[in-house]
């Protein structure tokens, strides 16, 4: 299957560890993209020709953070079916609960090790890129 992931994450150090992650469970680094905050996030989907497989997306960041970011993503007609996980330090109920409320598709808190880490990506692999029926990429509206 062919995929791509878009990352959107601040942390330079936090970026390594997701990508290490995901080199750890076989995702090479070739699909997967960096945004630094959800300015650069939005900028890279319009800019994009075919729309990610899926969003992976930390709350907290400069300029346009991750909720103000899910919240354009599902509110336009272009993204709004793109899968958004919701990676985050936030343990926040209230974080939780109005990231589900705006749409995200799932919502998981930074493990503090890096081998429950790649077990996380390795769930994420698992389901949204081997069992999940997801939207052809095709069928996204331009």
């Amino acid at each position: 299957m062919n995929y791509s992931i878009l990352i959107a994450e601040d942390d330079f150090d936090d970026r390594l560890l997701i990508q290490d992650a995901f080199e750890a469970n076989g995702i090479e680094a070739g699909v997967t993209e960096y945004a630094e905050n959800g300015d650069e996030l939005m900028t890279i989907l319009s800019n994009r020709e075919e729309p990610p497989t899926l969003i992976f997306m930390d709350l907290n960041m400069p300029k346009m953070d991750g909720r103000e970011a899910i919240k354009a993503i599902k509110s336009d007609p272009q993204f709004k079916q793109i899968p958004v996980i919701v990676f985050t330090t936030s343990a926040s109920e209230d974080d939780i609960q109005s990231s589900y409320l705006q749409g995200v598709n799932t919502y998981f808190t930074k493990p503090t090790m890096f081998k429950d880490l790649v077990e996380m990506v390795s769930v994420i692999k698992t389901y949204w890129l081997e069992k999940a029926a997801l939207t052809p990429l095709n069928f996204y509206i331009r």
